[in-house]
């Protein structure tokens, strides 16, 4: 029963077509009438990036960006946060402090707080910070707010994110070249999937060559998911250049490279990424 269920739902994509198919909606009309058809918020939201960029639905009839404040609580906890950090040298209760900041970006905007995006931009680059748990919290707080800003576009997230592609991003990038830890890497990959640079692109294909059979075995999911997702920044703005870079693999003379593009070919049709 439950099988046949799920052969009969209809396309998330389709879902929201149908429903502005009688005029343009505000969205919380059309994230109300989306989800009473037993689609989740989450999902919502990443099917409405996915048809914005593609031209599917316009943004003078459906208006994504709003204005989305920091609450004060928040500012007040985090800023409290960060004289902490600035003082402490104990891993264990930085990586706690940083991971309670997560906790807060993944529920509400807070790339606005004063000193919260310098301090992560100091933080990438002070040996402080580079214990494993540490690192690896600090990877996930950049990846919640950039996906934050991605998800929900407020009216003036253009300036997070043209901050965040910019002195971070090429940050993050000269970590990953060097980075030896998987899980520190795999914190990575995630956070590009969130970008939408051809920087990115580049990266997780030099990762590609560059890692042998066991760590990319273990780190392939990730980086499939993050190159090959429809709905994420990466695939939709970077299309075409995933799908060159995938071009060179298969070009390769080199057996263990064509043998991963073979895969990666392979995986880019399958459903699980649709």
């Amino acid at each position: 029963m439950r099988k046949n269920h799920k052969s009969q739902r209809k396309d998330i994509d389709q879902i929201i077509i149908e429903e502005l198919r009688g005029g343009g909606k505000t969205p919380k009309e059309l994230l109300k009438q989306v989800v009473a058809q037993d689609v989740t918020k989450s999902s919502y939201h990443r099917h409405i990036i996915k048809l914005v960029n593609q031209g599917t639905i316009k943004r003078l009839k459906f208006e994504l960006g709003e204005e989305i404040s920091v609450e004060e609580e928040d500012e007040k906890e985090i800023s409290e946060i960060l004289e902490i950090l600035n003082r402490e040298e104990n891993p264990r209760v930085l990586q706690s402090r940083i991971s309670t900041i997560s906790y807060i970006a993944h529920l509400r905007r807070v790339a606005q707080i004063p000193r919260l995006l310098t301090f992560c931009e100091n933080a990438l680059s002070d040996p402080k910070y580079r214990d494993k748990g540490v690192m690896i919290e600090l990877i996930r707080l950049l990846r919640e707010i950039l996906h934050f800003e991605s998800i929900k576009k407020p009216k003036d997230y253009q300036k997070i994110m043209n901050r965040m592609s910019r002195q971070i991003l090429e940050t993050v990038l000269g970590i990953m070249e060097k980075e030896t830890n998987l899980d520190i890497l795999g914190e990575i990959i995630y956070f590009l999937s969130d970008t939408e640079k051809d920087e990115s692109v580049n990266a997780l294909f030099k990762l590609i060559d560059r890692l042998d059979d066991g760590p990319y075995d273990e780190l392939k999911s990730r980086i499939f998911r993050s190159l090959l997702q429809t709905s994420f920044p990466l695939q939709i703005a970077q299309r075409k250049r995933i799908e060159e870079n995938m071009d060179k693999l298969l070009r390769s003379v080199d057996q263990r490279i064509l043998k991963r593009g073979e895969e990666i070919s392979r995986e880019r049709f399958s459903s699980q990424y649709r």
